[in-house]
């Protein structure tokens, strides 16, 4: 057993399985007694840790989808997700090699996973990695099996654009990946190729290409599956649309698969009606420039903010070794600086970056080329953020909270629990107010506290779920996943008021992008509809675009820009100034 495992709740029985990133245990949960499957993560530089696969899990609820119970941060850094414990193994362990399966296998396995695919699909979230050792099996007291997918460890939402870096190894399992997926696109027509790949292998006994991986990848995207191994003719045409190389010859959608299943025309399923779109005026450009493909991927760090550098529009690209500043306009490097010691990074809304590291916090400001101590702190902070006067800290470690004057001899230091499960727990400065600070523990449910330099608490406010996004601006707010069973993504937008009062703004379906700027949040819609959010929950519709599948960078101050055009390894970028 790793020792970094959380032994004191979970008695570990045995491992099951392992991974390139960790292995899975069974366990027993000691409070409980039920018996659970432990996911241990292991810190990768750069990676999200197991965070994406806890938010992305959280977000559905379906019987063929294994369930997340908890989420522990440890203390090397590493993670632990916990899950349900499925008893019966997994798909690749009832598949003999080199003999087909029954057809009632065939179809259950079929009908299960189409329709765990089509709940993600709807929830807006995609696989990228179905292969049958992420298939559990449950056994069933009247015989047989429930098939349900697990592993979300490498899934993303259908908004989010992939890593621009045509060097890297597309995630997922080459032998079960789709033609399009070698070049790092994805889509729900993805999921289903990898399906029929498995099905293809549970149907002839043997996967359509073998052997190494460039002589896969180039079956995949050059030849023609032997489907002639397949004897049953339903199952071989079922297969053959599953695995046409175009996206678009595929079926439409996991229930538009199920309907083949069921004897139905795809062609005659019931459309969904359709509202006539806004008559609303294409948006008009200030400028547009042309960056290439460095500039992107600096701008696709692992985190990025918005500064106003001498006046001028800036983008931070935050890295695990520096940060690099670029100009919005042009995307030349206008400095690059380290901040000593890795920590996490909040923008203060005077324009300051504040980093937690070890004993202290420090800040850049000006042209942020040289920091400086701000003050010192106890321990190792896992965030911490100023009042808007400065007069004042607050920091996290591990659950407990801290405010303290920066003053040393200003007064006192206070301490508050902050129970947190692993994630990280956020600090907002909130608006003008009594409230110094907005602390919103690191927990699966969490509750937003409005507390005063003295710590106590002057309102509180449960959020529907856990943070997927905050505000790094004047303007607080954050975007919560809502753990349900929800036929779109659960995803709400909580703007803060006074202490206890916030505006709840549920979407019933996924952003194509956003971006907090400094008194609102700018959201493009499917449609290409792009909406201002300010204070309060107004809205306000600013236009359409004319490409629809433009990107948001980023928005700094009164600015935003958005990727369009996209050719090659460049990509045209305009700039729009928000009213």
């Amino acid at each position: 057993m790793s020792p970094s495992l959380p032994e004191d709740r979970y008695s570990v029985v045995r491992p099951v399985g392992s991974g390139a990133h960790g292995q899975v245990f069974e366990a027993t949960d000691r409070q409980t007694g039920e018996r659970v499957a432990l996911k241990h993560i292991r810190r990768t530089p750069g990676a999200p840790g197991g965070l994406g696969e806890f938010a992305a899990v959280l977000t559905v609820t379906h019987p063929c989808i294994v369930r997340c119970l908890d989420f522990h941060y440890l203390a090397n850094g590493d993670t632990c997700l916990v899950y349900e414990y499925i008893s019966g193994g997994t798909l690749r362990e009832l598949m003999p090699e080199g003999t087909p399966v029954s057809a009632d296998l065939w179809e259950r396995v079929a009908r299960d996973v189409l329709g765990a695919l089509d709940h993600l699909h709807r929830s807006q979230i995609l696989h990228c990695d179905l292969k049958p050792e992420n298939i559990l099996c449950l056994p069933l007291p009247e015989g047989g099996f429930r098939f349900m997918l697990s592993d979300l460890g490498v899934a993303r939402y259908l908004h989010q654009r992939p890593a621009l870096d045509y060097a890297a190894t597309p995630a997922g399992a080459p032998a079960y990946m789709a033609p399009e997926s070698f070049y790092h696109q994805f889509s729900p027509a993805s999921d289903l190729y990898g399906l029929g790949v498995i099905l293809f292998e549970l149907a002839a006994g043997q996967r359509p290409f073998e052997g190494e991986i460039r002589a896969i990848a180039r079956g995949h995207l050059q030849s023609s599956p032997a489907l002639e191994l397949m004897r049953d003719t339903g199952q071989r045409d079922f297969v053959r649309w599953l695995l046409h190389k175009d996206p678009s010859s595929r079926p439409h959608s996991a229930a538009n698969a199920l309907r083949r299943l069921d004897g139905l025309s795809p062609e005659t399923e019931p459309a969904a009606a359709v509202l006539p779109a806004p008559a609303l005026p294409p948006i008009q450009p200030l400028d547009a420039y042309e960056f290439d493909q460095e500039f992107i991927l600096h701008s696709l760090s692992h985190q990025h903010l918005p500064l106003t550098l001498h006046g001028h529009p800036t983008l931070a690209a935050i890295y695990d070794s520096h940060i690099e500043l670029f100009d919005a306009a042009t995307g030349r490097v206008l400095n690059r600086f380290l901040p000593g010691l890795p920590g996490v990074l909040q923008f203060h809304p005077d324009g300051a970056l504040l980093t937690a590291q070890p004993r202290r916090l420090v800040t850049w400001e000006g042209d942020y080329r040289m920091p400086r101590d701000l003050v010192a702190l106890d321990g190792h902070p896992r965030a911490a953020i100023l009042d808007a006067s400065r007069r004042h800290v607050l920091w996290v470690e591990n659950d407990h909270a801290f405010i303290r004057p920066v003053e040393e001899n200003a007064g006192s230091q206070r301490t508050l629990d902050c129970p947190s499960s692993g994630l990280r727990p956020r600090l907002l400065v909130p608006p003008a107010g009594p409230a110094s600070f907005i602390l919103i523990p690191g927990t699966p449910r969490p509750e937003a506290l409005w507390l005063d330099t003295a710590g106590e608490a002057l309102g509180r406010r449960l959020l529907p779920g856990p943070v997927v996004d905050t505000s790094h601006t004047h303007f607080p707010a954050l975007f919560c996943a809502t753990p349900g069973d929800l036929s779109a993504t659960g995803l709400t937008l909580v703007i803060f008021g006074g202490p206890g009062e916030v505006t709840l703004l549920p979407f019933d379906v996924m952003p194509r992008f956003h971006c907090f700027c400094e008194d609102g949040v700018v959201l493009g819609d499917q449609e290409g509809v792009v909406t201002f959010i300010t204070q309060g929950g107004r809205r306000r519709q600013l236009g359409r675009l004319d490409d629809p599948a433009s990107t948001l960078l980023f928005a700094p101050r009164r600015e935003f820009y958005l990727s369009v055009n996209e050719t090659g390894h460049r990509r045209r970028y305009q700039i729009y100034r928000l009213p």
